[in-house]
């Protein structure tokens, strides 16, 4: 029996004996809100689409210190690094590349506009209030970036009671971690403050030493977080939202020897709008991103390269609420994008420092959502055309219908297109960029099927995404890595489900995924096709405690197969009284010893403990 059976026939039996002992059960499970998938509040079993949301307070009990250990405990998503604490993280969404996820901060698109990736690393959970993970494509409300799915990050959340907090954590690797804030909602004013820092000596990345590079690659992180929103009379509303990282950390190179770099992520957000009980509301989104990475020798302190992307963006969404059962949303969406860069070398032919041809361009969209719920039946339908001075006009639509057999079980299914836009890295970097290469494309069918029960509830989808355009580095005859067109076919399905039964928590997820270049018939490097997590966990009086358990499958590497590998994770906390927890976590309970990127060391067992404090 093959692992997606085996995974899906055990998680189906646990299931169904949950439902023997839930039924008659009052209900313990709160059901999460989204406005990712939509751009309207819905709940996440109203959603047309698979989704799942992390809170503060899960990331806290399970004391998650970066995205990266998060966003591998969902379905549907590998995460991948090249070494340890800092450096870049590689999110494939339901197989696709790490650059067709887009990710948002309170709306603000990060990436860079250089080489497609978002800094996620740099991002401190703590300074977060909830992450909305929305599997599929969503290009015809987002454009670019959204064929595998969307992430979005808060940095605060309406409606919670005043709080102020703070963590002091130190663990392996001399890892020391500190946070402290003030977030809420105070009469008509909603406010997040919170400043972060992390420092640790972290391991020796890279497996071959012979360039000299045998030493801890270490990592330090500050960070700052600004939120506020102003509720005005006659329901205008003004807000800011600043959050800025500044890193630094050591990595090793095949070409440099002990080499870093320091990174510069900041978005900075005004907004403002309007919101009536009639028929109309709209709100206005002005934003710039500011993502920076310069690259140095330690040994001689001299910069051997940069490169930054500055984004400004302006959104506009209006909704039209015609009656209870029809909304219409109509949006304008415009950012100008500007990168900076030196290569750290002179072109062979002009002799002068090397550059891009171009080093801006910008994107206008127009997009549109009709929302219908006819009874038992929803209809979503969205289209949206973006105009970018690069490489002209892309036009993407979506549909999507769902039927509620009853208050427990609910159906959908969806077709929508994608697309990403060709990086700057691929369409200008000197010597190897094709100003010719053509935009991803991507068409996304989807099923899928959703359960609540008084204590528990479970998702499944089921779909099938073909990439037209794929753009892979590939080297040419003469050894250059240069930019290409190809086809991918993914296939896949993602199962999730918890459940709390008295002191009791239960919580899994089962991933196949199965992506194959269409002309060579071979698998997609670097995506694990199989994965598995089950998360238990106990509660006694003030002391709770649990199990993370995470099974990964084979993936493709430099042609040939990484092994299998399982990751066991402990963790308890204990709330000495309302205001102070303590809280340890030992991960890689086994010590497994496991690759994920060839060439690169992962870490082994680590021992990490902290203190809560709230108030």
């Amino acid at each position: 029996m093959s692992f997606p059976s085996r995974t899906l026939l055990g998680l189906a039996i646990s299931a169904a004996a949950l439902n023997t002992f839930a039924q008659d059960e009052p209900a313990t499970i709160t059901e999460e809100t989204v406005v990712t998938a939509n751009l309207t509040k819905q709940s996440s079993f109203e959603t047309l689409a698979s989704v799942d949301v992390i809170n503060t307070q899960e990331l806290q009990k399970l004391q998650i210190s970066n995205f990266a250990d998060a966003l591998n405990l969902l379905s549907g998503i590998d995460v991948t690094q090249s070494g340890g604490p800092g450096t870049p993280v590689s999110v494939f969404s339901r197989g696709t590349s790490s650059q067709q996820t887009l990710m948002l901060i309170n709306g603000q698109r990060f990436s860079s506009a250089t080489n497609g990736f978002s800094s996620i690393q740099l991002l401190d959970p703590a300074l977060m209030a909830r992450t909305e993970y929305v599997r599929g494509s969503r290009s015809a409300l987002y454009g670019s970036e959204a064929i595998g799915g969307v992430l979005q990050f808060f940095t605060f959340e309406e409606g919670k009671q005043p709080e102020n907090w703070g963590l002091a954590e130190a663990g392996s690797y001399n890892t020391l971690r500190a946070a402290a804030g003030s977030r809420g909602t105070i009469d008509a004013t909603t406010y997040s403050i919170g400043v972060a820092a992390v420092d640790s000596d972290g391991f020796d990345s890279q497996e071959n030493n012979d360039n000299g590079n045998d030493d801890n690659d270490g990592f330090t992180n500050k960070s700052l977080n600004l939120s506020i929103k102003q509720e005005l009379e006659g329901g205008f509303d003004i807000g800011l939202t600043h959050l800025q990282s500044k890193a630094e950390n050591d990595y090793d190179s095949l070409y440099v020897v002990n080499p870093s770099r320091k990174q510069d992520l900041r978005v900075t957000q005004v907004s403002g709008g309007y919101t009536s009980d009639s028929l109309y509301s709209t709100r206005l989104n002005l934003a710039e991103s500011k993502d920076h990475s310069k690259e140095r020798n330690t040994d001689e302190n001299v910069a051997t390269s940069y490169f930054e992307t500055v984004r400004q963006s302006a959104y506009w969404l209006n909704n039209f609420q015609f009656n209870e059962s029809t909304l219409l949303n109509i949006g304008l969406d415009y950012h100008q994008e500007k990168v900076d860069a030196d290569f750290g070398y002179n072109d062979f032919f002009t002799g002068e420092p090397a550059t891009y041809t171009k080093t801006e361009r910008d994107n206008t969209a127009l997009f549109a959502q009709l929302q219908l719920n006819l009874n038992k039946v929803d209809i979503d339908l969205g289209v949206r055309q973006d105009d970018n001075s690069s490489y002209g006009t892309q036009t993407s639509g979506s549909a999507a219908a769902g039927y509620s057999f009853s208050d427990t079980y609910r159906a959908y299914i969806s077709v929508a297109e994608g697309f990403q836009a060709p990086s700057f890295n691929a369409l200008y970097y000197p010597g190897s960029g094709d100003s010719e290469i053509l935009p991803q494309e991507s068409l996304n069918q989807e099923i899928g099927l959703k359960a609540r029960y008084q204590n528990w509830n479970w998702q499944v989808a089921a779909y099938k995404n073909e990439i037209t355009n794929l753009i892979e580095w590939i080297p040419d005859e003469s050894g250059n890595w240069k930019p290409y067109n190809v086809t991918v076919d993914i296939q896949g399905i993602d199962l999730s489900a918890q459940a709390k039964l008295g002191a009791f928590t239960l919580a899994g997820n089962a991933t196949y995924v199965d992506p194959e270049y269409k002309e060579l018939g071979m698998i997609v490097q670097k995506r694990s096709k199989e994965k598995l997590n089950l998360i238990f966990g106990h509660d006694i009086g003030n002391i709770d405690y649990g199990l993370i358990a995470s099974y990964y499958g084979k993936r493709e590497a430099l042609g040939d197969f990484l092994p299998d590998y399982s990751l066991f994770d402990i963790y308890g906390n204990y709330a000495l009284n309302s205001n102070v927890t303590l809280s340890a976590k030992v991960q890689n309970l086994a010590d497994e010893d496991y690759v994920i990127t060839p060439g690169y060391n992962t870490s082994g067992r680590t021992v990490k403990a902290s203190v809560n404090v709230s108030f």
